[in-house]
């Protein structure tokens, strides 16, 4: 069983291989080099570069040269690395892979080869070495495709003790990821990686055994990589990344779920009840859904559509009859109608389902009809244009809830009155340069302090640069003067759209140790930089913003509600929590010096879902999303 279970394997990932490599080509450029003429010889660098081109292969890239290439001398190097660039085409990913010495100095990354002996000091390197970003500018020019480079090359400072004045460092630097790159090195910046005393080093020993599961993406493969190696090290050698690309990079493509048929839903006729009086909850937390209310028959009901769930959405999995949690739906408009980029999170009601079926039912993406309204109807927006503007938005339902207050005990109960949208991502560089190069945003460019732009989200941004970005928004998309135009959420629609119909301290959970897998904040390794900040004892991937939607979304699908940038609201700043209306108005005062912002930071480690701050300036850890009213 085991046999025939490895060949169907192996025989999918040979057809998922075979499809990818039709629409793009992969070449890989794999050196290895062990026997040098000066520095100390290393044990697995060739055997790394054998392990890394057999196993590229089986994932379908072409080898540049035919080949890998073990022990390179300098002028080899220099070939290599031209014909190389010269092989990959504009749409192409290439793949670099380098076992060896490295040194790290002049702002980048220089690979050893192996007849070093004219590498005194670290001012011989671009006479006598290779550096790294000469290579990137020549994958540059393509001005597209993808490059991953992969750096098992931090080993040691071959260079003599006398020389660290020379502008050497210890194991490798940092380098900035040109756009569409990943750049993984064995170490952080100032360790250095061990060689192994099996075939391979830690490294790719670690980087072989996650490609074993190569349908993940790749940040995902590389911190299954980094939690290995540090376990192995005791945290003495914790590999490290830099990326900017612009969209996931899979080794083998993940397979698609089949459509699922979705029991019909009935959506909510009447306003939501408050709840009964119940007793104290030790989680503090309002939980109990109010009643359903009256519901027509179904059975007139056209058919349930069959549709995929979204990819970052998670199906439900139920018998359909009664149960003792409720049935949720995520729904998507944008998909069937065309009017809007608006998904509707599930919300922690109940709703009615159709009859039972004999076989349990898996309830995934639905259309849902809103109920008839005197209201006038919403602007028809272009759902293109919305996402390329602010991104997709989630449509909520709220129903009643108790705010957390920053000791994490359960405050007022809060009753928004309204149906409203959040973006399903902060607000990123390319969103805010697109407003100041259509001559918006008050021809503010924020800094990014060297962490680059693109997906990340923007930053050093004031309350005045986010209300002149929503003011561009609403221009370009036709809003300006509706009523569901774009602005900042109030504190009481931002905490329910965090909370996602949970109950615990964070949406994911009470763990706090847990925080690193779901959200970017002061963790560990980002101590160790600011070790001015506390920090929890784990590793969440990033010292400083990352790009948006690296970790997974809460149950509403909006992601990083939690950490990465704190974010305003509408709320002028009060430090008691009774200044939230109960129905979840923005609290407005005659003077407003400071505005209230949500959810922490990468700076910082949240306690719980309470979090909140005074916001006054524009600051490295503080950015926005948008939120829209919804009839």
């Amino acid at each position: 069983m085991r046999k025939l279970a490895g060949f169907i394997a192996g025989t999918i990932i040979a057809l998922t291989v075979a499809t990818a490599a039709q629409a793009e080509r992969r070449v890989a450029l794999i050196i290895g080099n062990a026997d040098y003429t000066k520095a100390p010889d290393l044990r697995n660098p060739v055997n790394d570069a054998r392990s890394m081109a057999k196993r590229l292969k089986e994932l379908g890239f072409e080898l540049s040269g035919g080949s890998h290439y073990e022990n390179v001398t300098r002028v080899e190097m220099a070939r290599l690395v031209r014909r190389f660039s010269s092989e990959v085409g504009r749409d192409d990913t290439a793949f670099i892979f380098y076992a060896g010495h490295g040194i790290g100095a002049h702002g980048t990354n220089w690979m050893v080869p192996t007849d070093d002996a004219d590498i005194q000091t670290a001012l011989d390197l671009p006479d006598f070495a290779i550096s790294v970003s000469s290579l990137m500018e020549r994958l540059e020019r393509r001005q597209g495709g993808t490059n991953i480079v992969m750096l098992d090359a931090c080993r040691d400072n071959p260079l003599p003790s006398d020389t660290r004045s020379s502008g050497a460092t210890r194991g490798l630097g940092r380098m900035k990821a040109p756009n569409g790159t990943f750049i993984a090195y064995a170490a952080d910046p100032g360790q250095v990686a061990f060689d192994g005393e099996g075939n391979n080093g830690l490294f790719t020993e670690s980087l072989m055994r996650a490609l074993e599961q190569p349908d993940r993406p790749l940040y995902e493969i590389l911190r299954a990589v980094r939690r290995d190696v540090r376990r192995k090290t005791s945290g003495a050698q914790t590999p490290w990344t830099e990326e900017s690309l612009n969209d996931e990079f899979f080794f083998v493509q993940p397979r698609e779920e089949e459509p699922v048929r979705v029991a019909a839903l009935q959506p909510q006729t009447q306003p939501v009840a408050p709840p009964p009086a119940a007793a104290p909850q030790t989680s503090g937390w309002l939980t109990s859904p109010p009643a359903a209310p009256a519901q027509q028959p179904v059975a007139a009901q056209a058919p349930a559509p069959v549709v995929s769930a979204p990819p970052a959405l998670q199906s439900l999995e139920s018998t359909v009859p009664a149960r003792s949690e409720p049935v949720v739906a995520m729904v998507s408009p944008a998909r069937t109608t065309g009017q809007s980029a608006t998904s509707v999170a599930p919300e922690p009601a109940a709703v009615a389902v159709a009859p039972a079926a004999p076989e349990p039912v898996r309830v995934a993406a639905a259309t849902v009809t809103p109920p008839a309204t005197s209201a006038p109807a919403a602007p028809r927006i272009d759902s293109a244009l919305l996402a390329a503007t602010v991104g997709e938005m989630i449509a909520i339902n709220p129903t009643p809830f108790q705010i957390m207050q920053a000791s994490g005990e359960a405050g007022t109960t809060v009753r928004i009155a309204h149906r409203f949208a959040l973006g399903k991502f902060e607000v990123t560089y390319d969103m805010w340069d697109a407003c100041v190069d259509e001559g918006g945003c008050l021809g503010y460019r924020p800094n990014d302090d060297g962490e680059g732009r693109g997906e990340r989200p923007v930053m050093n941004v004031e309350w005045k640069h986010t209300q002149a970005f929503l003011e561009w928004a609403n221009r370009r998309l036709g809003l300006t003067g509706q009523p569901d135009a774009l602005r900042l959420p109030t504190e009481a629609e931002w905490e329910y759209a965090a909370r996602a119909g949970s109950s615990s301290i964070f949406y994911f959970g009470d763990d706090q140790d847990d925080i690193c897998r779901h959200a970017n904040v002061m963790d560990y390794y980002g101590g160790r930089y600011f070790p001015i900040f506390p920090a929890v004892d784990c590793d969440d991937d990033y010292v400083r913003p990352a790009p948006v939607g690296s970790y997974a979304p809460n149950g509403f699908g909006l992601h990083d509600m939690i950490g990465n940038v704190s974010e305003w609201t509408q709320d002028c700043w009060s430090r008691k929590y009774g200044t939230i209306a109960s129905d979840g108005s923005a609290h407005v005062a005659k003077r407003c010096d400071y505005h209230v912002t949500r959810g922490g930071s990468w700076m910082v480690t949240p306690k719980n879902m309470g979090e909140r701050a005074r916001g006054y300036k524009g600051t490295e850890n503080l950015g926005f999303r948008v939120a829209r009213t919804l009839p």
